[in-house]
């Protein structure tokens, strides 16, 4: 089977290598799937530059839709042949994955391995931030950075749902009419904007944002701290723009900020609580309530050209891949 693998870290996607490899063999525990459709997420890029260390040489990519084509000889009870499902996982940037059942959910027959694909990861870490990690009330306003992006455009139309008020940060004007037309969302501002948090007193009545989404990380940090409101929630889920550094958490005093650091896979620790949360998303994706946003569908060969899309903050929405 055609997969891409790293054998080192790099800045650059000239690191990933496209080898032929085996296909996996059924493991008793786990199942076999084709894949149709991969998922590429910003955790790729900080595993291939090695943000996030990783053991290598290793096939990169967590999350895939496609078909079942074996089932191991323990889960005959749970999944077969032809079964249509989304997951989570370890390299699936390959035409077959070999995965665990903790995390594969067997997909509606409304909803296509496409939409499973370009939903999965990122909306159920969109439901558990708007849910869990700062459980979001109507009338609440709520400032969402990078918002034009795949977890982004989750987590406004998410906020929407349930009744919040969005403030969508994004970097381009592109973007913000995306924002606007597409989304819905009202107040749309860019990172660059001189009046930034200025802006955003003015819009929440010099009150502040109950909660702070943030997936760039470093160079928004603090100007997001300052538009929190007394008592308010800070939550960094990301860092594209690198890691914060160290902080005194004597700054959060200033407006009793609390401050939040969630990673997706410590809310979904068993299946009982990825079927709650995926069960719940999908469900909003049958009714209209979200629809993902796919920027491009690429071929698996274009691998390279997908990481520099995504790198390059260009993309709106969810990027595919398509072995």
């Amino acid at each position: 089977m055609r997969a891409i693998r790293i054998d080192r870290f790099g800045s650059g996607a000239d690191v990933l290598q496209h080898v032929q490899m085996p296909t996996p063999k059924v493991h008793p525990r786990c199942v076999l799937i084709k894949n149709e459709y991969i998922g590429v997420n910003y955790l790729d890029i900080n595993q291939r530059t090695g943000l996030i260390h990783i053991p290598v040489p290793c096939i990169l990519g967590r999350e895939g839709a496609g078909t079942v084509v074996a089932v191991g000889t323990s889960l005959a009870h749970q999944f077969a042949p032809g079964d249509r499902v989304a997951y989570l996982g370890n390299y699936t940037y390959a035409e077959y994955s070999c995965v665990c059942p903790k995390a594969i959910y067997k997909l509606p027959s409304s909803v296509s391995t496409e939409t499973g694909a370009a939903v999965l990861l990122q909306g159920v870490m969109a439901l558990a931030l708007v849910t869990e990690a700062y459980k979001v009330k109507a009338g609440d306003w709520v400032l969402i950075n990078a918002a034009a992006g795949g977890t982004g455009s989750l987590l406004v139309q998410i906020c929407q749902q349930f009744g919040a008020k969005v403030i969508a940060v994004t970097s381009s004007p592109a973007k913000a009419q995306c924002l606007q037309n597409t989304l819905g969302v009202e107040h749309v501002l860019f990172y660059d904007q001189p009046d930034y948090a200025q802006e955003i007193k003015r819009l929440t009545f010099g009150r502040g944002v109950d909660v702070v989404y943030d997936s760039v990380g470093r160079t928004t940090f603090y100007t997001n701290l300052g538009c929190v409101r007394r008592g308010g929630n800070m939550v960094v889920f990301g860092c594209s723009s690198g890691k914060v550094p160290p902080i005194d958490i004597g700054i959060l005093a200033c407006n009793n900020v609390k401050l939040v650091k969630p990673t997706l896979f410590n809310y979904i620790p068993d299946r009982a609580e990825f079927d709650r949360f995926t069960y719940q998303l999908l469900d909003m994706v049958q009714r209209g309530q979200i629809k993902p946003l796919i920027h491009r569908i690429y071929p698996l060969a274009a691998i390279e050209h997908a990481h520099r899309d995504l790198e390059s903050r260009s993309s709106v929405g969810k990027i595919l891949l398509k072995p």
